[in-house]
């Protein structure tokens, strides 16, 4: 059983990479309340256990309080799902019960969407990202939450699952992307990954394709992380899309400077 695979569902927000290696960049500031407890955390992971009706007329609640729902999604939302992986991993709760509990937090952000991204930037030309979690990952409600984000910072995303390291390639070969970022849950594809980003960056469409890694294999700064050559380490989705557009910026003016 790999746990890291089926307990964090959400890996690809979880820790800010600490390492200097790579860009970071602060997010922007919540416009309504953005304290969150310990308590509120362990109330949205029960009332996920429940039933999907608890887990949004909480949220709901929250919002009629004026709580930020950027905030509510990374500083409730995301410890929620990790303290259910920690649940499942003491066996507080069996790994049904905690895969049903993910999929109520994944169905709560698409209900939420619409009010997300009602104050969406607008970007002209608007970047493009695909977002996706390691071929053949099941999980998907962190690739979902970032691509939340994306969408929010103005940018045009793809985020459909896609079967097979070769379906990537295909599909970055055929279609123009700025960024591909990539969630990695364990190490277990490892070298498969390292495959099919060598075979990305050959075949690309886009021969400057920015390649961003996150997830919690990723988060953990594993030494074999270098192999893996990642232009950018994404720390939470609320970090990502700004970081990713600056540094797009940044090689467009190196390019203007190169002509």
């Amino acid at each position: 059983m790999n746990v890291q695979a089926h307990a964090h569902p959400a890996s690809f927000l979880y820790r800010s990479h600490r390492s200097d290696a790579y860009p970071k960049l602060q997010g922007r500031k919540a416009l309504g309340k953005s304290v969150v407890s310990a308590n509120d955390v362990d109330e949205l992971a029960h009332a996920c256990l429940s039933s999907e009706h608890a887990a949004l007329k909480l949220v709901q609640q929250w919002l009629v309080q004026d709580r930020d729902l950027e905030a509510i999604y990374l500083k409730a939302l995301v410890p929620a799902a990790q303290l259910i992986g920690a649940w499942w991993t003491s066996d507080k709760v069996d790994f049904a019960t905690a895969t049903v509990a993910f999929c109520r937090m994944h169905r709560l952000m698409y209900e939420l969407s619409p009010r997300f991204l009602a104050d969406a930037r607008v970007l002209s030309p608007a970047p493009s990202a695909l977002l996706i979690p390691t071929p053949g990952c099941q999980h998907s409600m962190g690739v979902f939450m970032l691509s939340e984000f994306f969408r929010r910072g103005g940018w045009r995303v793809s985020s459909d699952a896609l079967g097979s390291a070769d379906d990537v390639v295909r599909l970055v070969q055929t279609e123009w992307f700025d960024v591909l970022g990539l969630s990695i849950a364990s190490d277990r594809q490892l070298n498969l990954t390292e495959q099919m980003l060598t075979k990305v960056r050959l075949h690309s469409a886009n021969p400057k394709l920015v390649i961003m890694l996150g997830g919690t294999w990723v988060q953990e700064a594993h030494p074999q992380l270098a192999s893996l050559k990642p232009d950018l380490i994404g720390t939470d989705a609320g970090q990502s899309p700004q970081m990713a557009l600056q540094y797009l910026r940044k090689l467009q003016s190196c390019s203007l400077s190169q002509d």
